[in-house]
């Protein structure tokens, strides 16, 4: 064999690279493969200068090219116990990944008040009393937990709390 070096063996072998970067990535620019190709070579093993970014490594350029997939998100806990509603109640969700995420209440949407990625604070859509469920979506999936429409009115006194006794 004869050992072969310079742009002559290399320009096939990055071109190649490179192809196989934008084939998991097809929106790149070739400014963003030519940085991912230079981010992703491994150092040389001698000190030596001029040679460029270091000796190609297609398989980490490929790993660092290809998008990093969304978490799906999940529900930990609702604030009202059993998730109770009459319509019109602010319920908290607490769970994970839940950026950018939409709430539907059996087929209606929710109304979202307050959202960080780990809390959900929502206004449940009027609804006819029944069991349903609660879906969180997102760009990575959804979650859904059970959810009861209640349309009895809870009635608030002041004072001692009371208890019934059967």
């Amino acid at each position: 064999t004869v050992a072969r070096s310079g742009t002559s063996t290399a320009t096939p072998q990055v071109s190649a690279a490179a192809a196989l970067v934008w084939s998991v990535a097809p929106s790149l620019t070739a400014d963003d493969v030519r940085r991912i190709l230079r981010q992703s070579a491994a150092p040389f093993g001698a000190a030596t200068s001029g040679l460029g970014a270091g000796v190609l490594d297609a398989a980490a350029a490929v790993a660092l090219a290809r998008p990093q997939p969304i978490a799906a998100p999940s529900i930990v806990s609702l604030s009202a116990p059993g998730a109770r509603s009459s319509g019109g109640d602010t319920v908290r969700i607490v769970g994970t990944a839940l950026s950018g995420a939409t709430v539907r209440v059996g087929g209606s949407i929710a109304s979202i008040r307050q959202s960080t990625s780990t809390s959900l604070d929502v206004v449940v859509p009027a609804g006819r009393a029944r069991s349903t469920r609660l879906t969180v979506t997102t760009a990575g999936g959804s979650a859904s937990a059970p959810f009861f429409y209640d349309d009895r009115y809870v009635i608030r006194r002041q004072g001692p709390a009371f208890t019934p006794i059967d």
